[in-house]
């Protein structure tokens, strides 16, 4: 079938195959699926399907115990083939991670730092903050540095709310200054350091979210704690050229209806 499911829970991304080859989980279709058995594929195409696919123990599953799903004949062969051809590749040795860059990085360079030390072209920063729920100020001038053109400025104050923390108010920033705060002799916290940035639009981003074009949103005393080093896409390396993809097996999970290759 050309029908390819893109799992849409993080659960699933926790279950492995079973290395012994004995699951303990199997997937079954949820009975809200049935009434798209018999349909063709376009309505699957053109419409919001919402196809839902049930985890179904095998067996008393006791506390602690990894739940394991066998992913079919196929992926197996497949990652029998990737582990007998696997090489190093050096250039994966070079790559360093968003997650190292948050661990190691506890102060952050400013743009103009940052000229001098330039962080991996595969990170930038990201800061948490909801547009939506800006307290914001018009200031009073053009910023006219962008060669000339003239940018309406906009700024606020960084303020705590909770769920601020939810990964769909991180977005890219740029860090503009750092202003520490008054500490006693021999102390450097990064949780007494705050930073001044310029916010980003990204893609994806609800219209509520979204900076208008031609404004120049700056936040002022965001804490250190809101703004996290993240990897620019396709540059993990999970999507290195030797790295393992290959998708799972349902086995003979799909109706007829749906099996539109042929099998030579």
């Amino acid at each position: 079938s050309s029908v390819l499911l893109l799992p849409y829970s993080n659960t699933v991304n926790l279950i492995n195959h079973p290395e012994n080859g004995v699951p303990n989980v199997r997937l079954r279709w949820s009975e809200s699926s049935y009434r798209f058995f018999d349909k063709p594929l376009s309505v699957l195409q053109e419409s919001s399907s919402h196809l839902l696919l049930e985890l179904v123990a095998l067996r008393d599953i006791e506390e602690g115990e990894e739940v394991l799903l066998d992913y079919g004949e196929d992926w197996v062969s497949a990652w029998e083939k990737h582990v007998k051809d696997w090489e190093v590749d050096m250039s994966a040795l070079a790559i360093t991670t968003s997650q190292e860059m948050n661990q190691k990085h506890t102060i952050l360079r400013t743009l103009t730092e940052q000229s001098d030390y330039p962080y991996p072209e595969n990170i930038f920063t990201s800061c948490f903050y909801s547009y939506s729920q800006r307290s914001s100020t018009v200031d009073p001038h053009l910023d006219s540095s962008k060669g000339g053109h003239q940018q309406q400025v906009m700024t606020d104050e960084w303020r705590y709310f909770k769920g601020i923390y939810e990964t769909r108010n991180l977005r890219p920033c740029l860090i503009l200054d750092r202003q520490e705060s008054h500490l006693k002799e021999g102390e450097k916290s990064s949780d007494e350091i705050y930073y001044t940035v310029r916010l980003m639009n990204h893609p994806g981003l609800a219209e509520n979210e979204r900076i208008p074009r031609g404004v120049s949103y700056i936040v002022t005393k965001i804490p250190r704690r809101a703004v996290r080093f993240s990897d620019k896409l396709y540059t993990t390396d999970q999507h290195l050229e030797n790295a393992f993809r290959h998708r799972m097996g349902l086995g003979d999970l799909f109706p007829d209806q749906w099996m539109d290759l042929s099998e030579s």
